[in-house]
This record gives C-alpha cells, sequence and structure tokens, in this order.
C-alpha cells in the first residue's frame, strides 16, 4: 500500500523499518521471510529481492507517499544464516554476517537493529553482540535494541547494552523503554537516571516509549525462560505436554504479569 494514507492522515511523513532485529533485507536466501511470520503471512509476499539494494530499489518502484528508511535485522541475519538452529555463531558464520551487514549500509540502511528478547539462547551472545556494535561504530551507523529482559532483570539487560555503548562508542537506541510487572514499575525512574548519566558521560544514547497504555508484545514472551529455550516447534512440544504445562501454567501466575 504505497499510498500509506493511515499514516499520512496523521501527519506521519517518515518511517523507520527493519525494527527489534527483524528487517525485509537482507536475506540469505528467500525463506528467510518467515522470520516476519510473526506478523504476517510470507506466503503472501512476491520476494523478488535478496540484497539491501534490490529491496530499496522494489520500494522506490512503488511511488511511496512517504519516507522510508529501514535498519538491517540482526535477528533476520542470524536466522538466515543459522537457519532453524538455535546456538551461537561460529566465527565464520559472525564473519558473513559482518559482510551482509556492511554491504547493506553501504546500499542504503541505516544502522542495526537487535530484538534481544527475541532471541532464544541461555547461553551469552555477548561475543556477537560486541561485534556488531563494533561494525556499527566503525561505519557510524546505529544500532537500535529491544532488550532483552523487560521485567526482573531489566535493568541488567539495560546495562548491559549502555557498557557496550560506551566501550564501543556506537551511537545506541532503546526500543520503546519500558518495564513489564507493577512491582518492578520503580526500576523506570532508575534506567532514566542510568541513561542521563550514560549521557553525561559521553555516550551517543537515545530511547523511545509507546504512545499508549498496553503492550504490543507476542504472548509467547510472557512464557517462561525455560519453556521457550530452543525455539518455537521445542516450546509447542512443552504446551502439549501434559507435566510441561502443568508447570509453565504455575510460573506464569508466579510472574503476577501486569503492565
Amino acid at each position: 500500500m504505497p499510498s500509506q494514507e493511515s499514516l499520512l492522515t496523521q501527519g506521519v511523513t517518515t518511517i523507520i523499518g527493519g525494527n527489534c532485529g527483524y528487517s525485509l533485507a537482507p536475506l540469505v536466501s528467500s525463506n528467510a521471510m518467515e522470520t516476519v511470520q510473526k506478523w504476517a503471512n510470507p506466503d503472501q509476499i512476491n520476494v523478488d529481492w535478496l540484497k539491501m539494494s534490490e529491496f530499496l530499489n522494489c520500494l522506490s518502484a512503488k511511488k511511496m507517499s512517504l519516507n522510508f528508511g529501514t535498519l538491517v535485522g540482526f535477528n533476520t541475519l542470524i536466522k538466515g544464516v543459522l537457519k532453524n538452529e538455535h546456538r551461537s555463531p561460529t566465527e565464520n558464520e559472525k564473519e558473513i554476517m559482518g559482510n551482509l551487514f556492511k554491504q547493506a549500509l553501504e546500499d542504503g540502511a541505516f544502522g542495526l537493529s537487535m530484538g534481544l528478547a527475541y532471541w532464544h539462547l541461555r547461553e551469552d551472545t555477548g561475543d556477537s553482540l560486541d561485534y556488531f556494535f563494533k561494525i556499527t561504530a566503525e561505519k557510524d551507523a546505529i544500532v537500535s535494541v529491544h532488550l532483552k529482559d523487560e521485567w526482573d532483570k531489566f535493568l541488567d539487560s539495560l546495562t548491559a547494552v549502555l557498557d557496550k555503548a560506551k566501550t564501543t562508542n556506537a551511537k545506541t537506541h532503546i526500543s520503546h523503554l519500558k518495564v513489564i510487572g507493577k512491582k518492578f514499575w520503580g526500576n523506570f525512574d532508575k534506567a532514566i537516571k542510568e541513561l542521563e548519566k550514560n549521557h553525561q558521560d559521553g555516550a551517543k544514547i537515545s530511547f523511545d516509549v509507546f504512545p499508549y497504555a498496553s503492550s504490543s508484545l507476542e504472548l509467547y514472551l510472557l512464557l517462561p525462560a525455560w519453556a521457550k529455550d530452543g525455539g518455537n516447534a521445542k516450546t509447542l512440544d512443552r504446551l502439549k505436554d501434559p507435566f510441561d504445562r502443568k508447570q509453565i501454567i504455575k510460573d506464569i501466575k508466579a510472574q503476577e504479569i501486569d503492565f
């Protein structure tokens, strides 16, 4: 819908795509579009691009009524290279992803987005994040981060990102900064103070917030961490297992989820 009237009538003239770790390019293969299935049916999308330049050319041909820019999705890159394997990338795979990211920047992307909450690895992915933060800083691009945890470990998740922003000097944006769970709301003030301190110390930090009092989280994110481990297929198996299902329900109730 290149006219985008729903946005224009609200006064929106520029949009940034590729947020929260997922972008429509670059694609390692056409089936990488499966990463957007949480928002749309990939079967209804005619994919005739792989590179970022090819994607942007397709959009240009549509003669859109507003300005469009995009980030490169870290999750799109890593899932494209690793396919459906839930593990950390090897050094060689990291280099492949890095080259894809650099090429996308040359093609016109503005930076990188990371959806850490959607990356179902319990082990540390710090090395991979450091690698991409450094590339972003070297290319004078921006890295936008959806924090790994917005509940009890919200401050730890924020601090981890701020530390990488300081050590690499990368321009860093926190996507829709928020705290989930009433008993953790007090941590939001602490987060603002921490952001202000880092900004005063010279870190290139920014953030945005939702303009509404509800969340558009995917429901599976409310499941306990152990239930999500290994990806969607294993999560569904656990939900079907009577014993696991009972424990999942118990753990969800213990979270005292509210927004």
